[in-house]
């Protein structure tokens, strides 16, 4: 019987994040079939996670599941997983208990079970190769920028300031929830110790949703002159923002690749990020750089809007037709 590659369209119906998105974009260029949840499925998390544990019996003996986000079965050797992070286990404690003590089981046990593995970055395939050993396959998949953001309308960035009230290439933009990984606290405690005219006339704006239930220790930030809460903007909004920025700010504590990075770059935005392996992976020097833990240093990187990277350019590898390609030609040599 020929082995077929079936698509795990778990993440249909989900918010799109880092994970869907890269789930939606994938799936769209690869010739495989998917198998979704109903509609009547996709409408609460319960149902939605039972269908993605049953999606295993839908196979046919010889198929071949490729999960592209975090949500599939417990426990599959027919399964090709990707794994976007590893923070639930190596962090648990940026998470609220019930949900460390039911996902970091669950990825262990995915871990263990899988045919082969793909990985976003070098920097988390090298964990995932310390916890599995040798005997896994593992593959390196990464994500890329989608269009939106590679093609900024010339009018967008001083529209999109103009609409916000900001002055373009004065702001900083923080995508930022209050995902403790995200590192919220010490960006506004860097940023506040700055002098406070300097702030009035450069204010940090965040965007970026919430998800409250999920991270243990959340702490809401409470708005003022100098700082400005968007909530959840559009990709176009996004992408404009980016571009219109006088620094783009990603100083998270990890990362299992760093989409927001790599797109923030893609649409021409100034980025400061954390040095941490996986955005040293992905921004190379395309990037400034400063320590996520150091508030006095990210400050003075904060101040310093003349400074430029080398802007090698590393950052333009990734496209999503590549990471299609990657991940066809590694499923397929799972099949023999």
């Amino acid at each position: 019987m020929t082995v077929s590659v079936i698509v795990n369209g778990a993440f249909r119906g989900q918010v799109v994040t880092g994970q869907q998105r890269y789930a939606s974009e994938l799936a769209a260029r690869l010739p495989w079939r998917e198998l979704a949840p109903s509609s009547r499925a996709q409408r609460h998390p319960v149902s939605a996670w039972l269908w993605s544990q049953s999606v295993s019996a839908r196979l046919r003996r010889d198929d071949l599941l490729v999960t592209l986000t975090s949500r599939g079965p417990i426990w599959s050797s027919r399964q090709i997983l990707v794994v976007h992070d590893l923070f639930v286990l190596d962090h648990p404690e940026w998470y609220s208990r019930k949900y460390g003590w039911t996902h970091a089981p669950i990825l262990r046990a995915q871990l263990r079970s899988a045919r082969g593995i793909v990985a976003v970055s070098e920097p988390t395939a090298e964990r995932v190769r310390e916890l599995v050993g040798p005997g896994t396959p593992i593959r390196i998949v990464p994500n890329a920028a989608a269009d939106v953001f590679r093609s900024v309308p010339d009018g967008a960035p001083g529209a999109v300031s103009e609409r916000f009230g900001l002055v373009p290439g004065t702001f900083l933009l923080a995508v930022a929830s209050t995902d403790p990984r995200k590192n919220l606290r010490t960006i506004i405690q860097a940023y506040r110790s700055l002098p406070e005219e300097w702030r009035l006339g450069h204010p940090l704006v965040l965007v970026g949703g919430q998800a409250a239930h999920v991270f243990a220790g959340t702490d809401p930030v409470r708005e003022a002159p100098d700082i400005r809460q968007l909530g959840y903007v559009d990709d176009v909004t996004l992408a404009a923002l980016y571009a219109a920025a006088g620094r783009v700010l990603l100083l998270s504590l990890d990362e299992g690749f760093g989409l927001p990075a790599v797109e923030a770059l893609a649409a021409g935005g100034r980025l400061l990020a954390s040095d941490i392996p996986a955005l040293r992976w992905a921004c190379g020097g395309d990037a400034l750089y400063a320590p996520p833990r150091d508030a006095a240093a990210m400050a003075r990187a904060m101040h310093d809007l003349d400074a430029e990277p080398i802007s090698d350019l590393s950052s333009r590898r990734f496209s999503w037709e590549a990471s299609a390609e990657a991940l066809h030609e590694f499923a397929t040599s799972l099949c023999s």
